[in-house]
């Protein structure tokens, strides 16, 4: 503990960081086997006693708990079943309610003992694929339960068990949720509601992972799903994004990648940034000093920013799709994903079936056309409202250095 907490001074002194989030154990349940519940007493313990020497120095500890769902192989509660009745061997049933109290007590067992000023669900807290096909959940899809409906009913009763176990012991601290991958954004805002309960704010980090990707120009359409995220769920919740890519680890980003990230997540409205800002090698704080330099020279810059797009709402085309985004905001066209006083009317099958009113009442309001879209219009008689006449060419001699 006293390493770690010397090792989180020198990143304080360096970045200006002051909040920290530490896990264990990792992924490695899955073929490891799963830790018990005096384990997790172990590392509430260990936690406690860096909790208390970094405390000295203003510096706050949380705890990630890594494995929820994917809680380790060997478990002792009804196996998870595949729709193709295949087994996911780490993972059970998420209606088991022994499942569901031991999960509840491992929970506690860190809180207790830790008291962290965060505790965060990893983004395993969710169901995987059509979810599990085991004979309870068979039955109560064949008795008419909606799927979805069904797993959020298990998960629902798997995150207040959690946070009534944590906040019993821990009642001051604050427990949140990684967005889960291709969850409905109200399903995540829903049970980060739960796991926070009643006395404190929801907290959610939202994801836009850039994985093996690192073209400046993609940026936009890489981060349209965390826009969506922060342009339609409700601003009570707090919304931190996490760009997953760390140095010296699974995807390498340059601080300049990371900044720029944090940067755009800023002026969509984000309360903040939780990344990994150095790997986990031993020599990560030697060769990783241009992360911690970001920080502090930038945070000023973030924070302005954050506080000047709260003011107000983002302003675009809405498009509705994260392909069109990708396009326009490489034209330097802005984007929302919500609906907007500019609406992209795209292709001339849009049209087919539309009535003339139905065209007209589209046209008076405000709309951004592609060319096959407006070579329809004019087919149809629609270029005195649109303003120009579009004809298809059966050449199109286009110069990237020329735009006449």
């Amino acid at each position: 503990p006293a390493v770690i907490a010397e090792r989180l001074r020198t990143i304080r002194d360096r970045s200006g960081i002051s909040r920290f989030v530490m896990s264990g154990p990792g992924h490695v349940v899955r073929v490891t086997g799963m830790l018990d519940e005096a384990g997790y007493t172990a590392i509430g313990r260990k936690l406690r006693a860096v909790v208390d020497l970094a405390a000295a120095d203003g510096i706050e500890v949380g705890y990630l708990m890594m494995p929820t769902m994917n809680c380790g192989i060997n478990h002792p509660w009804r196996q998870y079943v595949r729709k193709d009745g295949k087994v996911r061997a780490f993972t059970p049933c998420p209606a088991d309610e022994g499942f569901r109290r031991a999960f509840a007590a491992k929970c506690a067992a860190v809180a207790r003992e830790a008291q962290p000023f965060l505790y965060m669900m990893e983004d395993d807290f969710r169901y995987f694929f059509d979810g599990c096909y085991c004979e309870e959940h068979r039955r109560r899809l064949a008795a008419g339960e909606e799927r979805h409906e069904m797993y959020m009913k298990d998960l629902r009763a798997i995150a207040a068990a959690a946070s009534k176990a944590i906040l019993e012991v821990s009642p001051k601290t604050r427990v949140g949720l990684c967005a889960p991958g291709g969850f409905p954004l109200e399903s995540t805002d829903e049970l980060a509601r739960i796991l926070a309960g009643p006395n404190h704010r929801p907290y959610v980090r939202y994801y836009g992972a850039i994985y093996g990707n690192d073209r400046p120009i993609d940026l936009a359409g890489l981060l349209c799903a965390a826009q969506m995220a922060r342009e339609t769920l409700p601003p009570d919740v707090e919304y931190v994004y996490e760009s997953d890519p760390v140095p010296h680890s699974r995807f390498y980003a340059s601080a300049a990648r990371v900044g720029a990230l944090v940067s755009w997540t800023s002026a969509m409205g984000y309360d903040g940034a939780y990344y990994w800002g150095l790997g986990s090698s031993p020599e990560a704080l030697a060769t990783s000093p241009d992360y911690l330099d970001l920080h502090k020279r930038d945070y000023p810059r973030w924070a302005a920013i954050r506080a000047e797009a709260k003011k107000g709402a983002s302003v675009g085309v809405s498009t509705g799709c994260s392909a069109w985004t990708w396009v326009l905001n490489r034209m330097g066209i802005p984007t929302v994903m919500r609906p907007s006083e500019v609406r992209l009317l795209s292709g001339p099958e849009l049209f087919a079936g539309w009535t003339p009113q139905m065209v007209t009442n589209a046209l008076l309001q405000g709309v951004f056309l592609d060319g096959p879209a407006a070579e329809e219009l004019t087919r149809r008689g629609y270029a005195d409202l649109i303003g120009i006449r579009a004809q298809k060419r059966e050449k199109v001699d286009f110069s990237g250095e020329r735009s006449a």
